[in-house]
């Protein structure tokens, strides 16, 4: 019997180098698995993320449990100049305006075709996905320096929607520009959200500067715009977010973020085409980060308990990022209500597995 598996071994391995020696087919593993033969691709990963969240408003605890927070699995494939990406929530837990949590899995997170045949300067996307406006979200959650965005962020960003987008990068400059539906009401021509984002990475002093702009309509009479500064330099790094909601006889609603991160052990927080990726450890020991983020304004407090509001908050965070896979982290923020008595704070735990 050993013999005989020990055959099979033999004779698979003898066979995938065979086509590899062939270029017929290549199989590499790391972030996910690829498997490609000629022109095309096929690709296969995924995320879990395990919270510990203790959240309390006013000094009573309103929250103290571990769930999943993120549990997803894509697949993406490639044919010529055309491919595709799905992606869907095994589990997911979700935060309503409120600050409660709902079970959002078996959800689609994307599903959308591209033409990719211009190039880097242009790729076509038809389908549901991210709507490109916002630094921190257009930076996925496996990457972001703190475990949830900011309530700024999560107030005026818009997500993942279904549309057209067009995205591109030439030399330091990226942008995306697309047309999504807004709503459940597909009739109706004020329900098409126009969203456009551009920035541009320059080298400074043998360290990176961002600066990028964006903008988004919701129906005839509501605009969001948002102003983007980040900069590398070695093992610091730091990002800041204007944005502002203009509605028609109503008061504007602003908010920004700013954050700034240390890796203690020198790696360099990775960008790329206009976003940011987690730190890749550089040693077998791997690495670790702080970092402190400052939010004001208007914005989605939802994670310190006091919900849509005007307020300040400051958080500190900690990562351990044990390699290119690995992350475990924790974060802990305080709020306060602007022009009211009310205080929240929330101490989260991550560990997360990226695949």
């Amino acid at each position: 019997m050993k013999k005989t598996t020990l055959f099979m071994v033999i004779a698979c391995a003898t066979g995938i180098a065979h086509a590899e020696e062939k270029n017929d087919l290549v199989i590499k593993l790391g972030g996910g698995m690829l498997a490609s033969e000629k022109e095309i691709r096929f690709q296969v990963g995924g995320r879990l993320m395990w919270d510990y969240n203790l959240a309390k408003k006013n000094g009573t605890t309103d929250e103290s449990d571990i769930h999943v927070r993120r549990a997803r699995i894509y697949l993406q494939s490639t044919v010529g100049d055309w491919s595709l990406k799905s992606q869907f929530n095994i589990d997911q837990a979700s935060e309503t305006d409120e600050g409660a949590r709902d079970d959002a899995g078996g959800t689609v997170e994307d599903l959308f075709i591209t033409y990719e045949g211009f190039g880097k300067p242009a790729k076509i996307s038809v389908g549901h996905q991210r709507v490109e406006f916002s630094l921190e979200d257009y930076t996925s959650s496996n990457d972001i320096t703190f475990l949830e965005r900011s309530a700024v962020t999560e107030a005026y960003a818009i997500g993942r929607l279904a549309g057209i987008q067009v995205k591109g990068d030439v030399g330091g400059l990226h942008y995306g520009v697309g047309l999504f539906e807004d709503g459940d009401d597909k009739t109706e021509a004020s329900k098409m959200l126009l969203a456009a984002r551009a920035s541009y990475a320059a080298d400074v002093d043998g360290g990176l500067v961002h600066v990028g702009l964006g903008g988004h309509n919701q129906g005839d009479d509501t605009l969001t715009a948002g102003f983007e500064l980040a900069g590398v330099f070695g093992p610091l790094h730091a990002q800041a977010e204007y944005m502002q909601r203009s509605t028609d006889g109503a008061d504007d609603l602003t908010g920004w973020y700013a954050q700034v991160g240390y890796v203690l052990t020198g790696e360099t927080r990775p960008y790329k085409a206009g976003k940011f990726s987690r730190i890749k450890p550089s040693g077998s020991k791997g690495a670790y980060e702080v970092v402190i983020r400052t939010t004001q304004g208007e914005g989605n407090y939802s994670d310190t308990e006091l919900g849509a509001t005007e307020a300040a908050e400051i958080g500190l965070g900690l990562n351990y990022y044990a390699n290119n896979n690995v992350r475990l982290g924790m974060t802990y923020s305080m709020a306060e209500g602007e022009g009211t008595s009310d205080e929240g704070q929330e101490f989260r735990a991550r560990a997360q597995f990226v695949f």
